[in-house]
């Protein structure tokens, strides 16, 4: 990844303040090494989320900078992720994938 995040720094936002993010246009990742590794770990929080209800941490780029959230991932597209209450996240604002 090209910018190394302090996750202790990275506010952490809820389900429902999703509703109000704003995401901007461009991918927060620049190499695609890096897009694929995002892509392979949403896969896999997908697996593990459906199957054992194992939460997911995201970091991701808003309008306000970078801010983290936790939750389910129930489905992954191309287009982004949707997480438990149908938050939808775009796939170009997800700048890490942390599950646990």
């Amino acid at each position: 990844m090209d910018k190394v995040l302090n996750l202790r720094e990275i506010k952490e936002i809820t389900l429902d303040e999703l509703f109000q993010a704003d995401y901007g246009k461009d991918d927060v990742l620049e190499a695609e090494t890096d897009k694929r590794v995002r892509r392979v770990n949403l896969d896999k929080a997908v697996t593990l989320g459906r199957s054992a209800k194992i939460r997911t941490r995201l970091v991701l780029k808003t309008a306000q900078g970078y801010s983290q959230v936790k939750g389910v991932v129930h489905f992954v597209a191309d287009k982004g992720i949707t997480l438990e209450k149908d938050h939808f996240i775009p796939m170009h604002a997800i700048h890490s994938v942390d599950i646990y």
